[in-house]
């Protein structure tokens, strides 16, 4: 089991044989905070964060941005983790739409 904390000083491994609690929401937003930063910086002046909903973060656009704001988000928050010559991927899926109950996945 490999845990990630950044502010921790990154990954660090648990022995299999101990138990250990987790608190998940905890955990995901070690690493959705981060993310959050990392789109913000590449949104354009058009464009704005408009709402964080547990591992989500909802992006503001004018219509002819949005293919470079679903490229530069999903690049900007993509990261791996590697460990003892392991990689995990935490990929980032995009979607788009006029309203939340209309989004497209683009991914």
């Amino acid at each position: 089991r490999i845990e990630y904390h950044p502010a921790g000083g990154g990954v660090f491994r648990v022995d299999r044989t101990k138990v250990i609690n987790t608190r998940i929401q905890h955990s995901g937003m070690d690493m959705m905070n981060p993310g959050t930063v990392a789109a913000n910086a590449v949104l354009k002046p058009s464009a704005w964060i408009c709402s964080l909903h547990h591992d989500a973060v909802f992006v503001m656009s004018r219509d002819e941005d949005v293919p470079y704001h679903l490229k530069a988000v999903r690049e900007a928050m993509y990261h791996e983790i590697t460990y003892e010559g392991r990689t995990l991927p935490f990929p980032v899926e995009t979607k788009a739409g006029v309203n939340w109950g209309n989004l497209k996945d683009i991914t």
